[in-house]
């Protein structure tokens, strides 16, 4: 084949080689002897022929594939991923931004609620597929329940769904439908990521917020100190000028002890977080996020290159067949 066939594309291959269970085998035979002869009227190479087979029974089909249901069942579940994703993110750090000048936004919290979880889903992720890479196992995402569900409710009233229900029972197409559902889930996280960071960046340019820390399990200003540098080493290589990193005299000058309140706290102290939170919610959140769906992207395509149908060569011969005559 002179390109690659998605899942899709296999979806409508495995629907018509299902339809010709109806059919004679001479029936088979002539029919695709006749698009063979067709291709090498308009001279495709034999490389070309499965998808010229593959086009021609769309062409000739009375009603459309599953391939386009899952299309549109993909589109549909790719905008709820990422409207949702966006949605939630934006308002999780909504909650956490709310500042009504009697204490700061607390960063402690913050890190703990809209950063570190991020990172963490990633890294099980990142760390999954290493160990799915080792054992060459063909694991199929938890989320692939929704995808089944849908296919199954939809089968009463659509043949074609319930088609890609019963497709995706096999192992074939496994690698397939993974890689598809782990580049939708990193895409509802980059969404996700994307409302967290433009939550916080509307909020500090509309807003005048206040940023504070203070934690039980880091008795001093050093513990912080250690804490930031560790998660701004991605960004450590940028000048220090343009202060992207709240300095040791702003971590000491930000701390919260609830019986001094912040009277005694500095503005400038307070104000000095963002640049940080920012990146943190980039580098940890979005970054990572890009990273798995381009892993993904990288796989799917890689899977489609080398994916052979095993009946491809036994309808390229019969499209190949000499003609005889009785």
């Amino acid at each position: 084949m002179n390109r690659a066939f998605c899942f899709a594309d296999y979806l409508d291959v495995e629907w018509f080689l299902a339809r010709d269970q109806d059919l004679e085998l001479r029936e088979i035979q002539a029919r695709d002897r006749a698009l063979g002869l067709e291709a090498r009227k308009q001279g495709l190479e034999p490389e070309q022929y499965f998808s010229f087979w593959l086009t021609a029974q769309r062409v000739a089909a009375a009603t459309a594939g599953p391939s386009l249901f899952w299309a549109r069942a993909r589109t549909l579940i790719l905008w709820l991923l990422v409207i949702l994703g966006f949605v939630t993110g934006f308002f999780l750090v909504r909650g956490l931004l709310h500042y009504f000048g009697l204490y700061p936004v607390n960063v402690s919290i913050f890190l703990v609620l809209a950063v570190f979880p991020q990172f963490f889903f990633s890294l099980c992720t990142a760390i999954f597929l290493i160990l799915r890479r080792k054992t060459h196992t063909k694991h199929v995402p938890w989320f692939s329940f929704l995808i089944f569900d849908l296919a199954c409710r939809c089968s009463r009233v659509l043949p074609q769904a319930g088609f890609i229900h019963s497709v995706l029972r096999h192992q074939r197409y496994t690698p397939f439908f993974a890689w598809e559902l782990l580049s939708l889930l990193q895409q509802g996280g980059m969404s996700f990521a994307l409302g967290a960071l433009s939550c916080l960046l509307g909020s500090v340019a509309v807003t005048d917020l206040a940023f504070g820390w203070q934690s039980t399990l880091i008795s001093g200003a050093s513990g912080m100190e250690m804490l930031v540098t560790v998660l701004s080493w991605p960004w450590s290589w940028l000048p220090m000028s343009w202060e992207l990193v709240p300095s040791p005299e702003h971590i000491e000058g930000s701390r919260i002890i609830l019986k001094d309140g912040i009277s005694g706290l500095a503005n400038t102290s307070l104000a000095s977080w963002w640049p940080f939170l920012s990146l943190c919610l980039f580098f940890y959140g979005l970054v990572p996020r890009a990273l798995l769906f381009l892993v993904a992207h990288h796989a799917l395509s890689h899977v489609r290159q080398a994916f052979v149908h095993p009946d491809l060569s036994r309808i390229v011969d019969r499209m190949q067949a000499p003609l005889l005559d009785h």
